[in-house]
């Protein structure tokens, strides 16, 4: 079982002062500073490969510098990371230690030019879909007066990535499937995926949303809990209190729709022999808590606790 996951949003920020400080202790081991000598040619610049990067815990990932330009006289870089509970560097090796946000920073040891890597430590854990994780390890707290719920990120599983088709329905059975969500957060997965692995796409605490969640996440966010258009609401709500993104989804053949315009979050509710309720809303402003939708298309999945 996986271990619980219970962290809290923060804002990660970058500490400048800190991490000049840091780095110039880490300058004073190299004999050389490239400035003793006349011809000597300085960094001007220096790059990573990666601007952002998401592991899982115990992932490594080696970064890559190229320094500006290629003739430079002292090319010594110093590395340091400004949150080490979450990931370590050494040499441009990072090490993901616990879920969060780092910054891994890369300094010239001559003239000090930075550039930086963000990294995204979230959940792992095996699943019958291959491994899994939640998009970020971000969480959203939505409550009122009599309700109150912790909502993670989407659910996204490895097995999905190159998955471009559902493997369709017949006789009244749906396959277990899923496919990869190109540029959104998230895999899309069909709702029989979604019930028959519900005690592994949300590992505890988390657990998979009922119809009733999303009426009491609407309810909570000052909602009625059903359907209506009102697009001040999606983007207050919806959007900037919860979360939510406008990531589409697929059908058995494996077309994608309604990408950037509609999002659609299974519940593990079942409405019909066919059917599966879920929380459905749009950029022009249509919400409907407990949608009703067809069990062998492809929607995503966010965990609840």
């Amino acid at each position: 079982m996986p271990r619980p996951y219970n962290q809290k949003t923060t804002a990660m920020k970058k500490n400048l002062s800190y991490l000049i400080a840091v780095l110039v202790v880490f300058s004073l081991v190299f004999v050389s500073c490239g400035n003793n000598d006349d011809n000597s040619i300085s960094p001007t610049g220096v790059r990573l490969n990666q601007t952002i990067a998401a592991l899982t815990i115990g992932d490594s990932l080696t970064l890559r510098v190229t320094i500006l330009p290629e003739n430079a006289t002292n090319r010594n870089v110093a590395w340091v990371s400004n949150n080490t509970a979450i990931a370590t560097v050494t040499d441009g090796v990072v090490i993901a230690i616990d879920t969060g946000t780092a910054d891994i920073v890369v300094t010239t040891v001559d003239s000090y030019r930075t550039d930086t890597t963000v990294i995204e430590v979230v959940l792992g854990w095996a699943t019958s879909l291959g491994r899994a994780s939640f998009a970020t390890s971000q969480i959203w707290e939505i409550s009122n007066d009599s309700i109150s719920q912790i909502w993670s990120d989407a659910v996204q599983t490895d097995s999905c990535r190159h998955k471009m088709a559902f493997s369709g329905w017949s006789a009244g059975t749906y396959n277990v499937d899923c496919r990869s969500n190109p540029d959104q957060r998230g895999t899309l997965f069909s709702w029989q995926a979604v019930y028959e692995l519900k005690e592994e796409l949300c590992p505890y605490p988390w657990r998979v949303p009922t119809r009733e969640d999303f009426r009491d996440l609407d309810i909570a966010m000052g909602g009625t809990g059903a359907f209506r258009t009102d697009p001040g609401f999606v983007n207050t709500n919806y959007i900037n209190l919860w979360g939510g993104t406008f990531g589409g989804a697929c059908n058995t053949s494996g077309a994608l729709f309604s990408q950037g315009t509609w999002a659609y979050y299974w519940s593990q509710s079942s409405d019909s022999a066919d059917g599966g309720f879920l929380l459905r809303f749009s950029s022009t402003g249509t919400i409907n808590p407990q949608h009703w939708g067809s069990k062998f298309n492809g929607f995503s999945l966010r965990c609840v606790q």
